[in-house]
C-alpha cells in the first residue's frame, strides 16, 4: 500500500476499491470545493502555491509550483499508480483551456506563465485564471479516468500575474525628427489591439533630399518622456546614416534618415526594432502602351501601402515603378508570378486590357486579361450582360442600356463576378454597392477607367 509521493492524481482519486478487485476504482466525489478534500481513504489538499486567492508567477519563475498535496492515502492497490492532468482556463466554462503537466504534485512556473500568454496575450496584468484537474488511475491492465470521461475535480479561482517582460511597452510613442537642432515630434500609429499583443508602431512621413544631406536625425521616445525627454530609444551607431533596418537602443545614439521620400518607419516596442521603407500613393505602369512614359499612366491605387491594384491598358509588355521615374524602385518579374527589384519585364500574351494587383510585402503580382465589360442588373434579371464598346485605348467603354423601371445595377468583367464597380458614379470601388437607375428610359453609359478614381456617366436619351 503506498501512501506517500502519490501523484496529483492519486490526491485526487475519489476512492478505491480492495486489492481484490481492481475493476471497481470509481469513487462518488465529495465536497469538491473544499481546501481539504477526503474520500474513501484519500485526502488531499491544495499545495502551497494555489491555497490562496492569488498567484504571483514571478515569485517562482524557473521553479515548480506545488498545487497539490496528498495528506492520506489508504486502500490503494498494489500496483496501481496515479496519472492527471491540470488545466486552467481564463473562464469558469474552461471553453478554452491550457492543460499543464503536473510532477510529483507541482507544475512548472513556466509552462504556467506560457499558457497565461497563449490564452490572455501578454500584457503583464493579473487576470483570472482558473484550474481544474482530471484523474486517472492506471494498473498493469486498465486505465480509467475517475468519473467518467467528462469529470474534473477540484475547480478553482485564482487571481494570477504573469511574469514582467522587462520592458515596459507603453500605449504611445512618437517619433522625434531633429534638423539643425531644433526637434519636432509626431505621434505614432497603432492598432486597436492592446499594445503588448501587437507591439508594432508606423508613422508615413517625407523626407527631402535637401534633409538627408544636412543629417537628419531621428529617435523613438515614449509618451511618458514626451515633455521631458528623459528617456529615448534610438541606435547603437552614430554620425552615419541608418541602415534600412535595425535594432533599437534605450537611450542609444540618435539615427540619421537615409531616404529620401515617402516613408514609412515601423518599430517593435517589445523586440526593440525598427524598420524604414519607402511608400507610395501609386504604382506607375510605364512600357510601349505609354511610350515608356510616366504622364499617361493608368495606375494601381492602394488603401494601405501594401496591395495596389488597377486596370491597365498593356502592349507587350511594362513594368512597375513606384514613381513617376525609374529611381528609386522599379519592379519586374523573373517568373510571371513574383517581383523583383529591377527585375525583367512583365510580358502578357495578348494586347489588351489588365485588371493588375500587387503586393509589396510579399512581393507577387497578378493580370488578368479583360476579355469583356458590361452591366448587368435587375433590367435584365441579373441574368446577363449589356456588354459595353472599348476605346482605342481601352481607357473608356460605352454601351446603351433600356430600362422599364427604377432598378440597381453594376459593371462586371468578362461576365463573372470576380471583378465588378459599384459604389458611386464619382468613385466607382471593386465589389461596391449596387448602382441605381431613377427612372425608366434608355441610357447612354460610359465608363472611364483611364483615371482614378474610376468613373462613369450616364446620359438619358
Amino acid at each position: 500500500m503506498k501512501t506517500t509521493n502519490i501523484l496529483l492524481s492519486a490526491a485526487l482519486i475519489l476512492g478505491l476499491a480492495s486489492c481484490d478487485d481492481k475493476s471497481d476504482l470509481g469513487i462518488m466525489q465529495e465536497n469538491p470545493q473544499l481546501a481539504i478534500m477526503s474520500a474513501n481513504g484519500i485526502t488531499v489538499e491544495f499545495g502551497e502555491g494555489i491555497k490562496g486567492d492569488a498567484l504571483n508567477l514571478p515569485d517562482y519563475e524557473n521553479k515548480d509550483i506545488d498545487v497539490i498535496k496528498l495528506v492520506e492515502a489508504k486502500d490503494l492497490p498494489e500496483d496501481a499508480s496515479i496519472a492527471y492532468e491540470m488545466q486552467v482556463s481564463p473562464t469558469e466554462d474552461f471553453s478554452t483551456f491550457s492543460t499543464l503537466k503536473v510532477t510529483d504534485g507541482k507544475v512548472k512556473a513556466d509552462d504556467w506563465d506560457n499558457a497565461f500568454i497563449s490564452m490572455l496575450g501578454k500584457a503583464p496584468t493579473t487576470r483570472e485564471n482558473w484550474v481544474r484537474f482530471a484523474v486517472y488511475a492506471n494498473s498493469d491492465s486498465e486505465h480509467i479516468r475517475m468519473g467518467g470521461a467528462d469529470f474534473y475535480y477540484a475547480a478553482k479561482k485564482l487571481n494570477v500575474t504573469p511574469y514582467d517582460l522587462n520592458l515596459p511597452v507603453e500605449h504611445l510613442y512618437y517619433l522625434c525628427l531633429t534638423e539643425n537642432g531644433n526637434s519636432t515630434y509626431t505621434a505614432l500609429s497603432h492598432s486597436t489591439s492592446h499594445q503588448y499583443d501587437d507591439p508594432t508602431f508606423s508613422l508615413l512621413f517625407e523626407v527631402t533630399p535637401e534633409q538627408v544631406a544636412a543629417g537628419l536625425e531621428w529617435c523613438i521616445v515614449p509618451e511618458s518622456a514626451y515633455s521631458s525627454h528623459s528617456t529615448h530609444f534610438g541606435v547603437s551607431e552614430t554620425g552615419e546614416p541608418t541602415d534600412a533596418e535595425g535594432n533599437l537602443m534605450q537611450d542609444g545614439a540618435n539615427g540619421k534618415v537615409n531616404m529620401a521620400g515617402k516613408i514609412k518607419i515601423e518599430v517593435n516596442m517589445l523586440d526593440l526594432t525598427y524598420k524604414f521603407s519607402y511608400v507610395f500613393d501609386y504604382m506607375y505602369t510605364p512600357g510601349p502602351a505609354n511610350s515608356w512614359e510616366f504622364e499617361n499612366n493608368m495606375l494601381l491605387y492602394t488603401n494601405d501601402y501594401i496591395n495596389y491594384q488597377g486596370f491597365v491598358y498593356v502592349q507587350e509588355q511594362f513594368k512597375l515603378t513606384g514613381q513617376a521615374g525609374w529611381r528609386p524602385l522599379n519592379w519586374g518579374t523573373p517568373d510571371g508570378t513574383s517581383l523583383t527589384q529591377d527585375g525583367p519585364n512583365i510580358t502578357v500574351d495578348q494586347d489588351g486590357l489588365y485588371w493588375v494587383t500587387a503586393r509589396l510585402d510579399e512581393l507577387t503580382f497578378t493580370k488578368t486579361l479583360i476579355s469583356a465589360i458590361g452591366m448587368i442588373g435587375g433590367f435584365n434579371g441579373w441574368g446577363g450582360d449589356v456588354e459595353l464598346a472599348p476605346s482605342q485605348d481601352f481607357r473608356t467603354w460605352t454601351g446603351t442600356v433600356t430600362v422599364e423601371e427604377p432598378t440597381e445595377w453594376k459593371f462586371r468583367m468578362n461576365n463573372a463576378w470576380d471583378i465588378n464597380l459599384g459604389g458611386s458614379v464619382t468613385d466607382l470601388q471593386p465589389n461596391g454597392d449596387n448602382l441605381s437607375f431613377d427612372a425608366a428610359g434608355t441610357y447612354q453609359v460610359t465608363l472611364n477607367l483611364g483615371t482614378l478614381p474610376y468613373s462613369c456617366t450616364i446620359e438619358k436619351k
